[in-house]
């Protein structure tokens, strides 16, 4: 046979292989919904469920008998907004597939790598650390897009809220109407609210459920809003003039931001001139007289 009779033949394998996969990947789809449909008439979870059920037990077991050791872990969690026990399940979940992938990967290159037994052990130890290290930091740095995001949806927050309160609700009624008419607007506001507002249906003093949620926030205009709503619960007082007044300066820092990234922009695009564009220019405009006067010299 031919090279061109293999290729054939390997293409149509490899066609009918993906058409079986396909109709493979249908059947179990169909079943899987059947056996969902089933488990919810049922009452019974899926499997799926059962082990992300298992694991929020085992979780909150471990930060019961570990909160010490975690405490910095769990306040990273919570500033990148893992707030719930299942959420955080979930990415404990997903960090350790993660993990497990990246070390898997690099031991099956050590395998073959020509190193001693001693050499490879420390290899393996530097990976662990190393990629639990970077874990870390991509936590770090999800909580500080957070923070920037929720400073964001502060500024339309702060007006909705002030009308909220201009026509005449109380706080709680006030949290609960902001967070279920902006739920798709400022998601990541929402949650902070929706935090202190069940805390606060749950009986917990506002003031004490105010501050708690202050002090895990990064977010600066956060902390003003929840302080001043602290205070409020605390003392009373005119809160549609304080509203007015935190947006207004919230309003300033996001222009100074502004401003800053402008200047810097500014002087990156200097930089990029004066690398690229310049030595271009140069050629263009002083390339003919260096060439004449090369010429001259030359004659």
């Amino acid at each position: 046979m031919t090279i061109t009779a293999y290729l054939i033949i390997a293409s149509l394998v490899c066609t009918l292989s993906g058409v079986g996969l396909i109709f493979w990947s249908l059947k179990l789809q169909k079943a899987r919904h059947v056996e969902e449909n089933l488990a919810k008439s049922l009452g019974k979870p899926r499997a799926g469920e059962r082990v992300i059920r298992r694991g929020q037990w085992l979780w909150g077991k471990t930060k019961r008998s570990h909160a010490s050791y975690l405490q910095d872990i769990l306040e990273m969690m919570r500033k990148a907004g893992y707030i719930s026990n299942r959420e955080q399940t979930l990415c404990v979940f997903r960090l350790a597939a993660v993990w497990c992938a990246i070390q898997l990967v690099f031991a099956s290159q050590l395998i073959h790598a020509d190193a001693t037994l001693n050499q490879k052990i420390s290899l393996m130890v530097v990976s662990a650390l190393g990629t639990a290290y970077l874990v870390i930091q991509w936590l770090k740095k999800k909580a500080a897009k957070r923070s920037r995001i929720i400073e964001e949806e502060l500024i339309i927050g702060l007006q909705v809220m002030k009308i909220l309160w201009d026509v005449g609700l109380s706080l709680e009624s006030l949290l609960r109407t902001l967070t279920r008419e902006l739920s798709e607007l400022t998601p990541e506001l929402n949650k902070e609210l929706r935090l202190a507002l069940s805390k606060i249906e749950a009986g917990q003093e506002r003031a004490s459920v105010f501050s708690e949620i202050a002090r895990v926030n990064d977010s600066s205009g956060m902390q003003d809003l929840l302080t001043m709503l602290a205070q409020v619960s605390e003392t009373g007082g005119n809160m549609s003039a304080s509203l007015n007044q935190l947006s207004m300066l919230l309003q300033d820092r996001r222009r100074t931001q502004l401003q800053e990234k402008v200047t810097k922009l500014s002087g990156k695009m200097s930089v990029v001139m004066m690398i690229f564009l310049f030595p271009a220019l140069f050629v263009v405009l002083a390339g003919p007289g260096f060439m004449a006067l090369i010429q001259s010299l030359s004659r």
